[in-house]
C-alpha cells in the first residue's frame, strides 16, 4: 500500500506540475504509472488515474490517443468511465478496448452494442468470449463482417432466440452457411442440420449459391426478430378455422396425441416438452428449442416423423401465436404444409440429420 500511496502522490505531482512537458509524454508518466502500481490500487485509485488520463486523452489528436487505448485496453482494471469513452470513440481508438478490455461490464458492451457502428461491431464480436445477451445484439444490429467473424468466434454463447435470428440472417449471408453448417450450436445442432436441409443449403464444401450476396461494404437487410413483427389481421375466416381446429377431435386419436393435445389445449407447456421429450427420446434443451424458437418447418417434420396428428401439430403450433410469436396466417400455411407431408418422408429427413 506504500507503493500505491506514493504512486499517487506522483500523480498528483504530475497532475500540477508546471514543468514543460508535452501533453504526449505526460501522458505516458501517468500510463507507466498507473501499471506500475496496478496491483495495489483501490476503485478510488483507479477512478483517479482515470480522471487525470481522459482529460489528458482529450487533449490530443486521434492517433496519439489511440496509441494510449491500445494500452491502456490490457489493463486488469481500468477507469469503466475512461473505457466506455474510448469505446465509443473513432474506431481506431475503440478497436483494442472493445476487443480485449476486460474492465467493461456486459451490460456496458450491451450498451455500447446497441448504439455504435458496424466497425465497432466487428471489434465486440471478436472479443474473447461474447455472452448471449452481447450476442444477440450483434446479431440483430450486425452488418455481414460482425456476423461472419462473430459465428466464427470460438468464445460465442448463443441464446436460442440468437441462433433463431442468426439462422434468419443468414439465408441473405453466404458466407454464414458454411459456419453454420460446421459448427451448428450447442443444443440444437440437430436442429441446425434440419433448417439446413429444408432450405437447401448444401454443404460446407460446396456453398449455396444465394443471388445478390451482400456487397463487401454494405451491411445484409436486417432480418425483423422472430418475436417483434407486427402481427397482421388473419381475417374472420381464418380465425374460425382455426378455433374449429383448436376444438376438432381426432377420430383414432393415440393416448401419446391425446395427452399432448390436452396440453397443448391447455397452455400447459412443461407438460408438452415432456411429452415430446418422451416420444422423441431427445434432451429438453432441443425439444424446447423446436417447439417454442424453431422455425415451423424443422418442427413440423420432427412432429410428422414422431406421427403427431395434425390436429395435435396445430395446437402445438398454437403455442406460438398465444405468445405472440406467430401470425395466424403463418400458422394456417404451416397446417397445409404439414397435411402434405408424408410421415416416410419426415422420418428420412430426422434419420438423416440424426446421423
Amino acid at each position: 500500500m506504500q507503493c500505491a500511496r506514493e504512486g499517487l502522490a506522483q500523480l498528483e505531482k504530475l497532475a500540477t506540475s508546471d514543468a514543460d512537458l508535452c501533453e504526449v509524454d505526460l501522458l505516458g508518466q501517468v500510463t507507466d504509472l498507473f501499471f506500475a502500481t496496478a496491483g495495489q490500487h483501490s476503485d478510488h485509485d483507479v477512478a483517479s488515474f482515470g480522471d487525470v488520463m481522459e482529460r489528458l486523452a482529450y487533449t490530443l489528436d486521434l492517433d496519439p490517443r489511440a496509441a494510449f487505448a491500445q494500452r491502456i485496453a490490457d489493463a486488469a482494471k481500468a477507469s469503466p468511465r475512461l473505457l466506455r469513452r474510448l469505446a465509443t470513440d473513432d474506431i481506431s481508438v475503440a478497436e483494442p478496448v472493445l476487443t480485449r478490455s476486460q474492465s467493461l461490464s456486459e451490460q456496458d458492451l450491451e450498451e455500447i452494442a446497441g448504439t455504435c457502428e458496424p466497425g465497432h461491431l466487428l471489434a465486440l464480436s471478436r472479443r474473447p468470449s461474447v455472452p448471449p445477451d452481447l450476442a444477440d445484439v450483434i446479431v440483430t444490429r450486425g452488418d455481414r463482417k460482425a456476423l461472419v467473424a462473430l459465428a466464427g468466434n470460438a468464445g460465442l454463447v448463443l441464446s436460442r432466440r440468437g441462433f433463431t435470428r442468426l439462422l434468419r440472417r443468414a439465408e441473405t449471408i453466404r458466407e454464414l452457411q458454411g459456419i453454420i453448417d460446421r459448427r451448428g450450436v450447442v443444443g440444437a445442432d440437430m436442429v441446425t442440420r434440419l433448417w439446413l436441409r429444408m432450405t437447401g443449403w448444401k454443404s460446407a464444401e460446396e456453398p449455396a449459391e444465394i443471388d445478390g450476396p451482400a456487397p463487401e461494404d454494405k451491411p445484409a437487410p436486417e432480418a425483423p426478430p422472430i418475436d417483434e413483427a407486427e402481427p397482421e389481421d388473419p381475417g374472420p375466416d381464418v380465425v374460425e378455422r382455426l378455433e374449429e381446429l383448436a376444438e376438432e377431435p381426432e377420430e383414432e386419436q393415440s393416448e401419446d396425441n391425446a395427452a399432448l393435445l390436452a396440453a397443448a389445449r391447455a397452455n400447459d407447456v412443461p407438460a408438452v416438452v415432456e411429452c415430446l421429450c418422451f416420444l422423441s427420446e431427445m434432451d429438453r434443451p432441443t425439444v424446447e428449442h423446436l417447439l417454442l424458437e424453431a422455425e415451423l418447418r424443422p418442427f413440423s417434420v420432427f412432429c410428422k416423423a414422431h406421427e403427431i396428428d395434425g390436429t395435435t401439430f396445430a395446437a402445438l403450433a398454437g403455442l406460438r401465436v398465444e405468445a405472440g410469436r406467430l401470425q395466424a396466417t403463418e400458422l394456417v400455411k404451416a397446417m397445409r404444409r404439414y397435411a402434405s407431408m408424408t410421415t416416410a418422408h419426415a422420418q428420412e429427413l430426422l434419420s438423416s440429420v440424426k446421423r
